[in-house]
């Protein structure tokens, strides 16, 4: 027998769901913001179609897939964090065409002053990492692809579906 979700419903009252019968679990408005849908602080828009833009937005080529935001080694990005939203998260990563012996780690600063959360260190070819930052009493996030060394200020980090969220 399959796993099932207890439900409740006012109307229906309390009854399970096979988890085979779901096909998308998503969060209510208000719970959620994708940072890639809005402009950075101090920023009118993101035009993503220059090659030497600082920040860029890949959109998601397949339906349901995340948002890409590649920021320029060492660019701070900084993004309001709406009242109520306490964590960031992301999946970081250094892009495939990235110069060889290209070196990240990725950074999550709080209201510009101290750090959030830091990512390992990643080079070319490394699978994604998982960023969680959370966010109490913080009002701006800053994101930072930081290069492991000098000489790499062309170079991207790649953000994954950037969000901020209300557990």
């Amino acid at each position: 027998m399959g796993q099932t979700i207890p439900f409740l419903s006012g109307f229906l009252g309390a009854f399970k769901i096979k988890l085979t019968d779901i096909r998308e679990i998503a969060a209510g408005s208000g719970r959620y913001l994708v940072i890639t849908s809005v402009p950075p602080m101090g920023e009118t828009a993101i035009s993503g179609t220059n090659a030497d833009d600082p920040i860029r937005v890949q959109p998601a080529t397949d339906p349901g897939a995340p948002d890409i935001l590649l920021t320029r080694a060492n660019f701070p990005v900084s993004y309001a964090v709406p009242l109520g939203l306490t964590v960031f998260t992301s999946s970081v990563s250094i892009p495939k065409d990235a110069p060889a012996g290209t070196r990240f780690t990725f950074a999550v600063y709080g209201d510009g002053k101290f750090l959030i959360q830091r990512s390992l260190p990643m080079a070319v070819g490394d699978p994604p990492q998982a960023l969680r930052a959370e966010l109490n009493n913080v009002h701006a996030i800053t994101l930072r692809a930081e290069p492991s060394f000098p000489g790499m200020d062309k170079v991207y980090g790649q953000w994954t579906g950037p969000m901020l969220f209300h557990p």
